[in-house]
């Protein structure tokens, strides 16, 4: 029988391979669409397709004060999806994916400073190798940065902050809810704060809801919901700083499907190497 951390590790990896798909269709919908409006239609369907969930789980928490960090969350979320968007418009891709991968130091530093939890030698290992794995499987030569435009290199520091802060910050705040409460809520707030933005993108949404996208678009926000929902769970069983490296494994599921799915096989013994390194490090962090 599984023990309480392994069985959050599990949940972490399940949360890994949703979020791997979801990232298999993101960037192709990114740059198709309104940024605004794509980031509240998101945070909308994630809402409706988390509703039920919310409904046959509701129960009121012990302290008024809870709803605040509710509130707080679903702010911070959606600005995550906004400047994420936005990075994708202004950056190259192969620049993004290496780059964003600092999260994983910074959660693991926010984890330690602000939730307290424990700092070992697995940890720093294990995340050191993902981080390094996930380093050399994305990055790609002959990226020019100094062509990059200031606009976007904003953007991307902004979504690298603000996700790293808000999934520690929500390892504290889901405390006091169930992940199926929370998941609606954080997903709703973050969609009735972008709803002001898109008063003006009526022309952006009907060409979003007429496109050969939309389907994309509402499946890549039901993968994301149930991979905040399984990292919720997580939470529940193990560390932050344990399960958010391991969900980095996400980008290996999203290489690993462009090599069965999309014929991506260029530089496949480097992607072998990354994944081996990326694997050694999950492994180490498991120990912890």
């Amino acid at each position: 029988m599984l023990n309480l951390p392994m069985l959050g590790i599990v949940f972490a990896l399940l949360a890994a391979l949703s979020s791997g798909v979801e990232k298999l269709l993101r960037k192709k919908v990114a740059i198709n669409v309104d940024a605004l409006t794509f980031a509240f239609f998101f945070e909308l369907i994630g809402a409706i397709f988390a509703f039920p969930l919310f409904v046959l789980n509701f129960h009121m928490p012990e302290v008024s004060y809870a709803w605040l960090f509710v509130i707080v969350s679903g702010f911070l979320w959606a600005g995550v999806a906004f400047t994420m968007v936005k990075s994708y418009r202004y950056l190259e891709a192969s620049f993004i994916a290496p780059a964003s991968k600092l999260r994983i130091a910074l959660i693991l530093i926010l984890s330690v400073i602000f939730l307290g939890e424990t700092l070992n030698s697995n940890k720093i290992i294990g995340t050191s190798l993902v981080f390094a794995g996930l380093i050399f499987l994305s990055y790609k030569k002959g990226i020019n940065f100094s062509k990059l435009k200031e606009k976007g290199m904003i953007f991307l520091i902004l979504s690298i902050l603000l996700i790293s802060s808000v999934l520690v910050f929500d390892k504290f705040a889901s405390s006091f809810f169930n992940p199926s409460m929370y998941t609606f809520m954080i997903y709703f707030v973050a969609s009735l704060v972008l709803l002001p933005g898109i008063f003006s993108k009526k022309e952006d949404i009907k060409k979003m809801i007429k496109s050969k996208f939309i389907f994309l678009i509402i499946l890549t926000s039901i993968l994301s919901v149930m991979y905040y929902y399984l990292i919720l769970t997580a939470f529940k069983f193990a560390e932050a700083s344990v399960i958010l490296p391991i969900t980095e494994l996400s980008s290996l599921v999203a290489v690993l499907g462009g090599i069965i799915f999309l014929n991506e096989r260029k530089e496949i013994s480097k992607k072998i190497i990354s994944t081996l390194i990326i694997i050694a490090g999950v492994v180490i962090i498991t120990l912890s």
